[in-house]
């Protein structure tokens, strides 16, 4: 998710210092937050060279757009499996629930900002969340809202991630 973010605000025409200073808060919250060293995104290689590879573009002023990479089935089985895992933090399935409704509702991250928690509502039948502020709709716009619907059956498992995520996602500790 933080590459996407990082991809967005390059493809949003972001400035050349915002890589460096992503990369940098980042590695504060994660000392900050007391993340344990090997579930940090900071020092991670793939990061490192996305962050290089942005910078890079921005100093030549190469803008064109590219697609960003699909995910393949096995990439979301694997998603699904970490979210119904005990054994990992709440934190981190709470994000690879998050990157799976990403995935289902085909949303870019800045979608994602205007995803109010307050309006999101889960079913037996699935999960309705309210966008606002996307790029196509908030003020000024049109449209001030749009909405969203994952069916709780969606997925490859078989498994209720679904319902499993939105529970971390909802939980007092997080």
């Amino acid at each position: 998710d933080m590459i996407d973010y990082l991809s967005d605000q390059f493809r949003g025409g972001c400035g050349r210092s915002v890589p460096e200073s992503v990369a940098a808060s980042l590695a504060f919250i994660e000392q900050a937050g007391d993340v344990q060293h090997n579930a940090r995104i900071s020092p991670d290689t793939l990061w490192l060279r996305a962050v290089q590879d942005i910078k890079a573009k921005l100093v030549r002023g190469n803008t064109e757009v590219t697609k960003a990479p699909q995910f393949t089935v096995s990439m979301i089985i694997a998603l699904e499996l970490l979210v119904m895992s005990k054994e990992r933090p709440a934190f981190v399935r709470a994000l690879g629930w998050f990157r799976l409704l990403k995935i289902w509702c085909s949303l870019r991250f800045s979608d994602t900002l205007g995803m109010l928690p307050d309006r999101m509502r889960m079913s037996q039948s699935g999960l309705q969340v309210v966008l606002v502020e996307t790029k196509t709709t908030g003020a000024g716009k049109r449209t001030w809202e749009v909405q969203a619907y994952v069916h709780a059956s969606v997925g490859f498992t078989g498994y209720p991630w679904l319902a499993v995520g939105y529970g971390i996602w909802c939980s007092e500790a997080f």
